[in-house]
């Protein structure tokens, strides 16, 4: 083939070498600021969307319970107390410094709270209750743990 035959690879069908009209520079469609922005965020944007159509399922099922307020208040008001609990026990877990045996001291202590402020005494006398539970308990289990 001839240098006059040989196509130019360098710039797109239909366009002459060298800037355009509007004077801008061609550039390839995968350039595109969008495109960078979900290859970037591909994982939480996969987790978004899982959790619109899981949502979108639950709210054509039962639209009565999903397109209400009181199901969300009741989750927002009751979550972040686990939360405040459970994850500064996660880093500990995570390091090796305990074993396992914290879901069942936080039940305990919790049910120790639960009885002191059911029987009508002050949320204070039951946050010490609680402590003092899950201290016992927590010695509990770690004999229990030494002696296998």
């Amino acid at each position: 083939m001839s240098k006059a035959m040989e196509p130019d690879l360098q710039t797109p069908l239909g366009r002459a070498s060298g800037p355009t009209e509007s004077g801008k520079q061609w550039s390839h469609p995968s350039d595109h600021w969008l495109r960078g922005f979900v290859l970037d965020n591909r994982a939480a944007l996969g987790t978004l969307a899982v959790f619109i159509v899981m949502m979108a399922i639950f709210m054509i099922a039962n639209p009565t319970v999903f397109t209400t307020w009181y199901l969300y208040s009741s989750v927002l008001t009751t979550l972040p107390v686990a939360l405040f609990v459970v994850v500064p026990l996660v880093f500990v877990v995570t390091c090796g410094e305990i074993d396992l045996s914290f879901p069942a001291t936080m039940g305990f202590a919790s049910w120790a709270f639960a009885i002191v402020v059911q029987a009508g005494y002050d949320p204070f006398l039951g946050i010490a209750a609680a402590r003092c539970s899950a201290s016992w308990s927590d010695r509990w289990w770690s004999m229990a743990a030494c002696r296998r």
